[in-house]
């Protein structure tokens, strides 16, 4: 199956919104270690409502052991930084046809650093029939 990627176009103007896009690209693939150099030793990923995985190794085993339900398509709607905080929301859908909205709140060692060391991260299941009420 296809993989269909869109983000905003202005990513490459910025590095850390260069570093965030390729972040949450590797996350959909369940492939974090094409930013491993990005992250820093003892990454902590607040998943709310979800166990946290703390430091590269456990965030490596925890890609490495999750089921078979993968990425079709990743739509980030936008990034935003601002000094060494930044947030990106947008939506994916899932092989089993499910699709979700996210949000990601990024913290990185510093303004002037590409290294995260904290993420926590929204996400939410749409429903499958959506009323008007």
């Amino acid at each position: 199956m296809d993989f269909t990627f869109t983000y905003p176009k202005d990513c490459s103007n910025a590095p850390k919104k260069e570093t965030i896009k390729e972040m949450i690209h590797a996350f959909a693939r369940k492939d974090p270690s094409q930013v491993s150099h990005y992250l820093s030793e003892d990454i902590q990923w607040q998943r709310v409502n979800h166990q946290s995985i703390i430091g590269k190794e456990s965030l490596f085993h925890f890609f490495a052991n999750t089921e078979n339900n993968h990425v079709l398509s990743l739509h980030i709607e936008r990034i935003i930084t601002h000094g060494k905080l930044a947030s990106a929301d947008g939506t994916y859908t899932m092989s089993d046809g499910s699709t979700f909205s996210f949000c990601h709140i990024i913290t990185f060692i510093s303004a002037g650093k590409n290294t995260m060391n904290a993420v926590k991260t929204f996400l939410i299941k749409h429903d499958l029939i959506l009323t008007g009420h």
